[in-house]
């Protein structure tokens, strides 16, 4: 992913998901844990070891770990993880919150509000469910390369 795609794509997700863009925006920021052994580039480690010389410390051990910033196919992988797990949440939960209430025989529409002070807000799990599913599948079909219709991206 390169760093016009990856903009373009932080952009949309800090438009409409702002919280999950912090997120991903401060881990790319910290850069990733990772055993000595396992940096690229001997150069790099050359460096570190360096810095590490100038400043009287002792040098890395091949059991000691380092912070390195995120590849460009890394960011890319790290961005479709968040989207796809965030979209499994929200059906899951939404899902195991209608099968509780199904099962328990409570009202599958939730209301929010004091109807004495307000009109209420109604949330029904079986339409809520619905759209988390498709939502969801649309995140596995993009992300798998496949493409979607108009239709299946409308806010309906």
């Amino acid at each position: 992913m390169n760093d016009t795609r990856f903009e373009h794509i932080m952009g949309l997700l800090r438009e409409r998901i702002p919280s999950l863009a912090d997120e991903l925006d401060q881990d790319f920021r910290l850069g990733r844990a990772v055993p000595v052994r396992a940096v690229p580039h001997e150069s790099d480690m050359r460096e570190r070891s360096k810095r590490l010389a100038d400043n009287d410390l002792q040098p890395l051990g091949r059991a000691d770990m380092v912070v390195v910033p995120y590849s460009d196919d890394e960011r890319g992988t790290s961005i479709n993880e968040a989207l796809l797990t965030l979209a499994e949440t929200m059906y899951r939960s939404r899902l195991a919150l209608l099968k509780t209430a199904t099962a328990h025989g409570m009202d599958t529409t939730i209301q929010f509000g004091d109807p004495e002070f307000e009109e209420p807000s109604r949330i029904d799990l079986s339409i809520e469910v619905e759209r988390a599913r498709v939502a969801r599948d649309l995140v596995r079909t993009l992300l798998s390369g496949g493409s979607i219709s108009g239709k299946e991206m409308s806010d309906e």
